[in-house]
């Protein structure tokens, strides 16, 4: 059998676990892996070795490392204290408070909370604040979902650690952090410009001011666990900020040893020793299995398809025919199509990054841009009332008309976002990092 008819089982392989996962509310991952030996092994010969070496093994200790730290500041309650004073002291300038809004939602994600967790603590919040303001749904529903698919991007969040990963294994791995960082600049500039759009179209300007009730401060045990959370941010990131303004050789080995992954276990260390939190809860609760089972088997499934050898013609195709402005666009508008039936961060960005850097390595693309395009397009459907952010902050609507009345206007709206990515990607400001 030749090497595209292989290539075809397998993406059939793809579509026929996300088919069977969605309908039978089981683990794509799991499906995926599956397929991986069944393919791997009886079509393409390859050893039981060889296929169970694809386990991302990078990909998913950072994961597990990051979330699991930052877990603590969750389950005990800091991030929320957090948000809830920040909310309350823009309670009198609520012509501002959906830009504060979404600098929150980005902020709890940059402190290491999943896009979920993030949604589900908003939502509820940021609907009675819409309900007393007159700040349209539509504008809180862009700001939420957009806030924290950003946040999630830093190198140090659950959707930065997979990208980084990733790239790591690319020919791009010595600039890893600094493309995935980049990446998240632009995600949260794209998200930000959109936010503005919605809000000037709903007319969130003319918000009436609101009364929130004044949030408790923060107990000991949460005061410990910001230092602990603090340290650890600022290990990481002060060597190499300093590093990139003023490049020493002391701060690059710092930079190089402060890593998240490694510091997030001693962090983890540190506030189990302080006993900041439930651990047992902790690994339970806070770290993402179901995610960390669906991204090990996509990758496991996308390396069967490499061996294949298709993505390199996919990738002398593009470079053959395509410029990196129409590369671009194109890929926006396949990762935003691609994540209306698949998630983002676990599905489309660990079955097409690949590609997209091997197409930036062989044509001297920008694989910021290229990175940016596939991922930023990915996230943007987040607001769809089809996925997990969007279908949850409307379930919080109270009045079941309403949801009605919205559904369609919601799923409209995502779709019309896309023209900010794309525009952004004519204009070349995705290579301007």
């Amino acid at each position: 059998m030749n090497s595209t008819a292989v290539a075809i089982i397998c993406l059939a392989a793809f579509a026929l676990s996300i088919f069977i996962s969605y309908h039978r509310k089981l683990n794509t991952g799991v499906l995926a892996m599956a397929f991986a030996y069944l393919i791997g092994c009886f079509i393409l010969k390859l050893s039981i070795n060889d296929v169970v070496g694809l386990f991302p093994v990078k990909i998913l200790f950072l994961m597990f490392s990051v979330c699991f730290f930052y877990g603590y500041a969750i389950q005990n309650g800091t991030l929320q204290i957090i948000a809830s004073h920040i909310i309350y002291r823009f309670r009198g300038r609520t012509k501002f408070l959906p830009f504060v809004l979404y600098f929150l939602a980005f902020f709890m994600a940059f402190l290491g909370a999943a896009a979920p967790a993030v949604s589900s603590f908003m939502a509820p919040v940021c609907i009675m604040i819409g309900a007393s303001t007159g700040i349209h749904y539509l504008i809180l529903l862009v700001l939420i979902c957009l806030g924290s698919g950003a946040g999630t991007l830093v190198p140090w969040g659950q959707a930065g650690v997979i990208i980084r990963g990733i790239i790591e294994d690319s020919d791009f791995a010595a600039n890893a952090a600094s493309i995935s960082s980049k990446i998240c600049v632009n995600m949260f500039i794209t998200g930000l410009i959109a936010l503005i759009i919605v809000y000037l179209l709903f007319k969130g300007y003319r918000a009436s001011p609101c009364e929130i009730k004044k949030p408790e401060k923060l107990n000991t045990v949460q005061k410990k666990t910001l230092g602990v959370l603090l340290t650890v941010l600022a290990l990481v990131l002060v060597p190499a900020i300093l590093n990139t303004l003023h490049p020493m050789e002391m701060m690059q080995r710092f930079s190089r040893l402060f890593d998240i992954q490694m510091l997030s276990i001693v962090g983890a260390v540190v506030c189990a020793l302080l006993r900041l939190g439930d651990e047992k809860k902790v690994l339970l609760e806070s770290v993402p299995w179901n995610t960390i089972i669906l991204v090990s088997g996509v990758c496991m499934l996308l390396g069967v398809t490499e061996a294949t050898g298709i993505f390199g013609s996919v990738t002398d195709i593009l470079n053959t025919n395509l410029s990196q402005t129409a590369i671009g666009c194109i890929l926006v508008l396949l990762g935003g199509f691609m994540s209306f039936f698949s998630g983002a961060i676990s599905v489309v960005v660990p079955l097409f990054l690949p590609m997209v850097l091997t197409v930036s390595a062989g044509g001297g693309h920008s694989p910021t841009a290229l990175a940016s395009a596939i991922t930023i397009g990915a996230i943007m459907t987040c607001t769809s009332p089809f996925s997990t952010a969007g279908s949850f902050v409307l379930s919080c609507l109270p009045d079941g008309k309403m949801r009605d009345q919205i559904f369609g206007r919601q799923f409209l709206l995502t779709c019309l976002t896309f023209i900010v990515p794309v525009a952004l990607m004519a204009l070349g400001f995705y290579n301007i990092l």
